[in-house]
């Protein structure tokens, strides 16, 4: 009975949707991020490149750390509490 619903339940279309809009402009905003910060630092700030090379492993290593936090945390906090915490941090910074 179970595999019966599984196959007469459709796909979400505006969920999916919605996380490929989303998908895309995350991918996207660091693609511009990495082409835009690289110019502007060297040129409004004279960092050298091995200064905004250094800027780009510490945010690489702040993303490692934030992928295990969410790794851990996502086994103790609901779903809603989380999206809740990471909108929050997402509008602050």
């Amino acid at each position: 009975k179970q595999q019966e619903q599984q196959q007469e339940q459709k796909p979400n279309y505006i969920g999916l949707s919605i996380c490929i809009i989303l998908f895309f402009v995350h991918y996207y905003s660091f693609a511009v991020q990495e082409t835009i910060i690289t110019p502007w630092v060297i040129h409004d700030y004279g960092w050298d490149p091995l200064r905004v090379n250094l800027l780009f492993v510490g945010a690489g290593i702040l993303s490692l750390i934030a992928s295990i936090v969410v790794k851990y945390a996502s086994r103790v906090l609901d779903d809603r509490v989380m999206l809740f915490f990471s909108a929050s941090i997402g509008f602050v910074g």
